[in-house]
């Protein structure tokens, strides 16, 4: 049997000058670690090619996270419990 291990990749832009303000958060699942790097760094390639007219933040950051396991899920439903 093959694990498949998405991981999370995490998009976020904020105000410089309003750092506790909003922050925009995106999120999507991907197949790889590798994937979810290089979509992070394609974004942020795109951001700093054009400004954010829709949002206008000036900050960007992405994050890739490995997704939980269905054990770890199942742990956590047991702690609630």
């Amino acid at each position: 049997m093959v694990e498949f291990l998405p991981y999370l990749l995490i998009l976020v832009g904020w105000q410089t000058a309003d750092p506790q303000g909003s922050m925009d958060i995106q999120q999507s699942f991907v197949a790889s670690e590798d994937i979810c790097e290089e979509k992070g760094k394609a974004f942020m390639d795109r951001q700093s090619q054009e400004a954010s007219d829709k949002y206008r933040l000036e900050a960007y950051r992405y994050f890739c996270v490995q997704a939980p396991r269905p054990e770890e899920y199942q742990e956590l439903f047991e702690q609630l419990k």
